[in-house]
């Protein structure tokens, strides 16, 4: 099987967001024939391309270090351990560890299954994200926004409780090691 090129993964992510290449090249503020060559493999996109593209088209970090991995260059977006010591304030209200438990459980959705939410408005930097975990509905967010620091795939990756319910619910769960499906 041979790796998908920087062409085809631009092609399926405009898919996804069924978005037409003559829209996305004018938003981006470049030729229709010009991303049609970079989708076909006949040009060979500018980091900078791929990122306006990227950003058009809602990537998460993690995925736009693929596209430029993919296309010969190296990550722009650093990719911390969430136990190192870069992240010591992210892990002191204890949700990190709910976060790798819940990253264990079985029949958690791949990022792709969900990658196609967008905030309830366009400017509003809340993520809502809702899941019925064995017949108790929860309640997630993210935020999307940046610390003051790069951005960082491992942050961009975390979801947090998003009311009192969901939370203990979830540490209930990882309290008692039990892994839930989530239908």
């Amino acid at each position: 099987m041979t790796a998908a090129t920087i062409g085809d993964l631009i092609r399926r992510q405009r898919g996804l967001a069924r978005r037409s290449q003559l829209d996305l090249a004018y938003e981006i503020g470049v030729s229709p024939r010009h991303l049609s060559f970079v989708e076909l493999g006949k040009s060979k996109p500018s980091p900078g391309l791929l990122m306006r593209i990227a950003e058009h088209l809602d990537l998460p970090l993690r995925e736009r270090n693929d596209w430029l991995l993919a296309a010969g260059y190296a990550p722009r977006y650093p990719e911390t351990p969430l136990t190192g010591p870069a992240l010591s304030r992210v892990r002191e209200p204890g949700l990190a560890a709910l976060a790798d438990e819940i990253a264990t459980w079985p029949a958690i959705p791949d990022r792709q299954a969900w990658a196609h939410l967008s905030p309830d408005e366009p400017d509003d930097p809340v993520l809502s994200w809702r899941l019925d975990l064995d017949g108790a509905e929860l309640s997630m967010f993210t935020m999307l926004s940046t610390f003051g620091t790069p951005m960082d795939v491992t942050l961009a990756d975390l979801f947090f409780p998003a009311d009192e319910h969901t939370e203990a619910v979830l540490r209930q769960a990882a309290a008692q090691h039990h892994r839930p499906s989530i239908g």
